[in-house]
């Protein structure tokens, strides 16, 4: 009879079923697992979530932003809902505010600080529709529906100002210092120096 090679899952099935229910016992699956420790959100979707310091922030879509406490990563704490009045499509962190992708409603900045009930407490409406959202020092960068990116100036988070606005088909970005990092629709990572109020002429 020729040899037949067993796929290793069959094989791992039947020496777990070959083995005695004592034997079976001794097998502690809890080994395999680094998960310490979980939080039902109670929401439909939840397309994205950030963390910064002792909060997490999720988004819900049209639920708002939920905002849990990790101070204890093993025990984490539902703080509150924030109403964001859109569709919460993304979020990003930084110093103690969440600043969240609304659609159509625009950039929305939620302070999350643990010493006050989480709050809106700005909004900069958008050109199209913002999708995805990334914060690096004192600048959010947004891009919409349409793939544009739009740099926003949060040093002051309850005034943001728009700054630049550049016209590229984007689809998801990200920020380290100075620069944004956009992934394009053509398959082409784009990087922009976002560091002057003034786009170069």
């Amino acid at each position: 009879m020729p040899f037949r090679s067993i796929h290793p899952g069959v094989a791992l099935l039947g020496f777990l079923l070959a083995l005695t229910p004592a034997a079976r016992a001794c097998v502690d699956y809890a080994d395999y697992s680094q998960i310490v420790s979980r939080l039902s959100i109670g929401a439909a979707q939840m397309p994205a979530l950030a963390v910064d310091g002792t909060n997490a922030c999720i988004c819900a879509e049209g639920q708002g932003l939920a905002v849990v406490d990790i101070t204890d990563p093993e025990m984490p704490r539902f703080r509150s809902w924030v109403d964001t009045a859109g569709y919460a499509y993304d979020v990003a962190m930084q110093g103690g505010f969440a600043y969240v992708a609304e659609g159509i409603v625009g950039l929305q900045v939620v302070e999350v600080s643990r010493f006050i009930a989480p709050h809106i407490v700005s909004t900069l409406g958008p050109a199209g529709s913002y999708t995805a959202v990334a914060v690096s020092g004192g600048r959010a960068y947004l891009v919409d529906s349409y793939g544009m990116l739009d740099v926003v100036d949060v040093s002051v988070p309850a005034n943001p100002r728009r700054i630049h606005t550049f016209y590229l088909s984007a689809r998801g970005v990200a920020a380290l210092g100075g620069y944004a990092y956009l992934l394009g629709r053509d398959s082409v990572l784009y990087v922009i120096d976002a560091t002057q109020d003034h786009p170069p002429s």
